[in-house]
Order: structure tokens, then C-alpha cells, then sequence
């Protein structure tokens, strides 16, 4: 069961993330998904370190850190609302989709939790 589990979870975080690619790209916020790229998910699924924001702020001409900080958490809260979205399609009720997202999210990286 939990190999089912974990090939079932692998398809839908490939499917999320290709979407908020697209949604990014969508709103004008391609550079957005290239500094969550590179700072949260390649060092996550190449096993690197991440890069340090003042070389992401410098590559990609952003003013500060802490706006390359805020455009990382506008790509989680995307990824976390389309996780739900896709989560909506396989549950018998809206309530169940946070059990879903919780349940979830013990197979992935603390990448997808907002941290407010």
C-alpha cells in the first residue's frame, strides 16, 4: 500500500508543479517560478544545496532577498491551492480535502507548508 501511496502521490506533485509552472507563466510571473525552481525544488530533488538569494536577486534582477523571498511564497500558496484543486477531484467532499492535503504531505518536503 505505501508503494501504491508513493507512486500515486510522485504523478500528482509532477502534475501540480507542471500546472503552477503554467499558472506562473500565465500571470506574468515566470521569474517568480525560476527562483522557486532553483531555491526550493532543484536543491530538493537533486539533492544540491540551494543557492543563496543575493545570487538569485543578482541573476535574475531582483531588487532585494526579501522580495525574491515573497515571490518563493507566492509560488507555495499557488502550488498548495492547486494541490487542493486537484486533491478536489478525488475526495466524496470538500471536507476531506485538508485530510487529503494533510495526509499528503507526510510524503512531501516541507516546500509545499506556508510558513507564516
Amino acid at each position: 500500500e505505501e508503494s501504491f501511496d508513493y507512486a500515486w502521490v510522485s504523478a500528482l506533485l509532477e502534475q501540480v508543479l507542471e500546472d503552477v509552472e503554467k499558472a506562473c507563466y500565465k500571470e506574468g510571473k515566470g521569474v517568480h517560478w525560476h527562483v522557486f525552481r532553483e531555491r526550493v525544488l532543484a536543491p530538493i530533488m537533486d539533492g544540491i544545496d540551494p543557492p543563496a538569494m543575493a545570487d538569485l536577486c543578482h541573476k535574475y534582477d531582483i531588487e532585494n532577498p526579501r522580495i525574491a523571498s515573497n515571490m518563493i511564497v507566492t509560488v507555495k500558496r499557488r502550488f498548495q491551492a492547486i494541490m487542493r484543486e486537484h486533491l478536489r477531484q478525488t475526495v466524496t467532499s470538500d471536507g476531506r480535502i485538508e485530510e487529503e492535503f494533510a495526509e499528503i504531505s507526510k510524503f512531501l518536503p516541507h516546500m509545499v507548508q506556508d510558513k507564516k
